[in-house]
């Protein structure tokens, strides 16, 4: 499976690949590969989203004041996008 690092990334490759090979009448095709996806930026409000599962929970608990305190890199970058941003460059 290299270079791929799980069989989820393997396998939603493999099918873009095969979209894009049995594409014979050239219809216009877009991938969109959000990584993680959070909670919204500003629509349907700010903050909204409709699982408090893993990232989400996390952002609960720290707005809360519940979760305090996160050891990691502050030098590292979180790849999180808005749910809405999703949203909108999907419909686009």
């Amino acid at each position: 499976m290299l270079p791929f690092p799980n069989a989820y990334s393997f396998t939603k490759r493999m099918m873009e690949h095969l979209l894009v090979e049995s594409n014979t009448k050239n219809v216009p095709i877009s991938f969109i590969r959000p990584s993680i996806i959070g909670a919204a930026d500003e629509e349907p409000c700010i903050g909204w989203t409709d699982t408090l599962g893993l990232l989400s929970g996390v952002g609960l608990l720290t707005g809360l004041g519940i979760f305090r305190d996160m050891t990691g890199n502050e030098k590292l970058i979180a790849d999180i996008i808005p749910v809405d941003y999703v949203a909108k460059q999907v419909l686009v």
